[in-house]
């Protein structure tokens, strides 16, 4: 074997033992292990919350003199895990006539990304408030307003949790491979919660009772409403939630529920929506998912005190 013919095979097998090396790797990084460069965990939704708010450090500052502007950097992020179209934000809780902020202390964020295994922290902007130099009345030394931030925004939860049907729950004998005793919701990442289902199963349907709750501590209202929104919702538009009537699997099967799917609303934080799955078939027992989406407005504050002091001669 001449020289030129060993150099080959050396090279060929120089590159085979590169290409195994390298297959092996990337099948390491294929397992979803988040701490490889290209592994992706499976995310799971947790959470109560919808967009948060934040001042950040000294933004505004505790203690602030006259003749210097105002400044609030506010942290906002949404923490749940419905990408949010826009929200609006509004400033209030103080004299304007001795605090001006720029556009009426009012501003919009769009487009905050919801969380997800791609983004498990979820979209965030940094947004900006500030006035114009600070005076105060003649003769006045100090004066002392509690800022207000409200966010105001629609929002969606979405629930799919796997349920038992068994259409013939009167057959003691047959293997099933379930019990139709209701689901766990688990945690949808939003603040108005799909927190329990029971479920009762007779020879001809199956039913379902869905409780909602407020979970995150903000305010809910009608979705239809949210131009109305930090100050002019009436008593009729509070507390409103609408539900999508829910299905079965893949939204062949549609429940037939009460109340009305605009008609559903909170009472002391809590709700609930009675569905009823008639049997089309027998097809023994089964496990499928219970698709829940509900739609409403929501707002939430943060609030902070600062005290302006006078130094006009």
């Amino acid at each position: 074997m001449n020289e030129t013919i060993k150099k080959h095979l050396i090279l060929i097998l120089v590159v085979f033992s590169i290409l195994i090396l390298s297959g092996c790797g990337s099948l390491g990084m294929q397992k979803g292990n988040p701490d490889q460069p290209n592994g992706i965990g499976l995310y799971t939704p947790s959470g109560t919350e919808g967009l948060t708010l934040e001042f950040l450090a000294d933004q505004p500052p505790a203690q602030v003199y006259t003749t210097a502007p105002l400044l609030f950097m506010i942290k906002v992020k949404n923490a749940g895990t419905y990408d949010l179209p826009a929200a609006s934000l509004h400033l209030t809780g103080y004299d304007q006539s001795i605090v001006n902020i720029n556009n009426g202390g009012y501003q919009q964020v769009f487009n905050l990304e919801g969380k997800s295994q791609f983004n498990p922290e979820g979209g965030m902007e940094i947004v900006e408030f500030e006035s114009n130099a600070l005076h105060l009345p003649l003769g006045a030394q100090t004066y002392n307003p509690t800022f207000l931030l409200t966010a105001c925004y629609k929002y969606k939860t979405r629930a799919n949790p796997v349920v038992c049907l068994d259409t013939n729950p009167t057959d003691k004998l047959s293997d099933k491979v379930c019990n139709p005793n209701g689901a766990s919701p688990g945690s949808q990442g939003a603040p108005i919660a799909v927190s329990s289902i029971e479920q009762e199963t007779t020879p001809k349907a199956t039913y379902f009772r869905i409780q909602i709750s407020n979970a995150g501590g903000g305010v809910a209202f009608d979705a239809n409403s949210i131009g109305s929104c930090p100050h002019l919702l009436d008593y009729k538009e509070l507390n409103k939630i609408r539900y999508y009537v829910p299905t079965l699997g893949e939204g062949q099967a549609f429940g037939e529920c009460k109340p009305d799917h605009d008609k559903l609303r909170l009472v002391n934080g809590q709700a609930t929506i009675f569905c009823k799955f008639p049997h089309s078939q027998q097809q023994g027992a089964y496990q499928t998912t219970l698709n829940i989406e509900l739609e409403y407005g929501y707002k939430n504050s943060i609030s902070q005190q600062v005290d302006i002091r006078s130094i006009d001669e």
